[in-house]
């Protein structure tokens, strides 16, 4: 195909409608709306073609993309892709299969309000619900864990375990005792595991079994 026709066909194609584009800064906007319907029929047939097995993850990941658009990030910390769409994904641990993704809009391009239990939170949840109620088992990085998301999602009969950033525990006795020179300390449905010596690590799990092995810093 030549490159006028190419661009020809790409001028008149489109994936929704433009009018209904919700403007820049008002509640409801959405820098993916051109794509919109396709995100939403891929999501969905995720989900229609495969059952998920019990251990799930959910994570962050870059497309590569250095073009100008209102979805692409710069991330000074990934190695192989410093700039493009930023994602989080929720995948099946062992085939790595996806279930759903979600773009996201960032920062500058929203007009609402921040979630009151952070991003973490609300990404995991957004992306977990539909399986609420199916005994599921979640595992995320610190930036997604926290106490309340681990305490909410079992209330909802899913499982998590996640490494937690010391900063979010709002149980201060919980704190302390994780603190002090031992393994773990119990909470229900939290288990908090740690290393022996000053430099520790957190975790939250809402299993019946831990699935680490917590390792000292270097």
């Amino acid at each position: 195909m030549k490159r006028n026709r190419f661009q020809l066909i790409l001028k008149y194609l489109h994936c929704n409608d433009n009018s209904t584009a919700v403007r820049r800064g008002v509640n409801g906007y959405d820098p993916a709306h051109k794509i919109r319907p396709i995100l939403d029929l891929v999501n969905q047939r995720f989900k229609e073609c495969y059952n998920l097995a019990r251990d799930l993850t959910v994570d962050e990941s870059i497309v590569g993309f250095k073009g100008r658009h209102n979805i692409v990030q710069y991330l000074p910390g990934k190695k192989t892709h410093r700039w493009g769409a930023k994602l989080f994904i929720l995948a099946e641990s062992e085939t790595g299969y996806t279930s759903h993704i979600k773009v996201y809009a960032g920062k500058r391009h929203t007009a609402e309000a921040r979630h009151p239990h952070g991003m973490g939170y609300e990404v995991v949840t957004e992306l977990v619900s539909w399986l609420y109620g199916k005994y599921h088992h979640v595992v995320t990085d610190n930036f997604f864990g926290s106490p309340v998301l681990c305490e909410d999602l079992f209330n909802n009969k899913t499982y998590f375990t996640s490494t937690v950033r010391n900063f979010r525990y709002q149980n201060e006795n919980l704190k302390m005792v994780c603190e002090e020179d031992a393994e773990f300390a119990r909470k229900e449905p939290d288990l908090c595991a740690i290393s022996a010596d000053q430099d520790f690590v957190s975790v939250n799990a809402s299993r019946h079994t831990i699935l680490f092995v917590v390792l000292k810093s270097r």
